[in-house]
């Protein structure tokens, strides 16, 4: 639990990338999501708004609970106007559940694209074309040493795309590798946004100082 800051933050801070987490009771995880059950609501997260001085938060769907989008919505419920969701959901979830979703505050679709994830890349075209027509971005977190072969197809999504975690790159890069400026390309587009969080998750030399990062 953090114990506050002394960097003083703006007006309107947002934390752009955090999950929720639930009593397995009530909400059980995926079987074979390949991660341990998690603690960590929104209660607990308020607490950190509170001491950090954050007004809005992004929750992201866990990989924990697949399609069931209740956790992370029922946490967006308890922080309230300042919260916003991206969702895990499919090019064949029901209109109806996305328009109830996007009613929440959802405004996105996340494509986990590791082992664990709820699709593959085949799906996401089609996922793309869905969310487009309700004006919400698909977020995507891959390796991105992979983003020579697949920058082109993230390209021409017909929605904003966002990637996560400053490229996630699973084997730390130079800012002169090619998979590096396929991300730099996407930038360019216009219509790719990079999120600035975690980038411990690139590095394998680890803490205390990511010197590889």
């Amino acid at each position: 639990m953090s114990t506050g800051s002394r960097l003083e933050l703006p007006a309107g801070a947002c934390d752009c990338h955090v999950h929720f987490y639930g009593d397995p009771r009530t909400h059980p995880p995926r079987l074979d999501a390949g991660l341990a059950p998690q603690r960590g609501g929104a209660g607990d997260y308020r607490t950190v708004m509170q001491r950090l001085g954050l007004e809005r938060v992004v929750a992201v769907q866990s990989i924990l609970y697949g399609f069931d989008n209740s956790c992370m919505v029922d946490g967006m419920m308890q922080i309230g106007a300042g919260a916003r969701g991206v969702a895990v959901v499919s090019a064949s979830t029901p209109p109806a559940e996305l328009r109830r979703l996007d009613d929440r505050g959802v405004r996105g679709a996340r494509a986990f694209m590791l082992p664990g994830g709820a699709f593959g890349w085949d799906e996401l075209a089609p996922l793309a074309k869905r969310v487009a027509e309700l004006g919400w971005h698909v977020q995507v977190q891959l390796d991105g040493c992979e983003l020579p072969r697949r920058a082109e197809m993230l390209g021409s999504l017909p929605c904003t795309v966002v990637i996560d975690h400053v490229g996630k790159f699973l084997e730390p890069v130079e800012p002169a590798h090619p998979a590096f400026h396929a991300l730099l390309r996407l930038i360019d587009t216009g219509r790719t946004w990079v999120k600035l969080s975690a980038p411990y998750e690139s590095s394998r030399m680890g803490p205390p100082r990511y010197e590889d990062v």
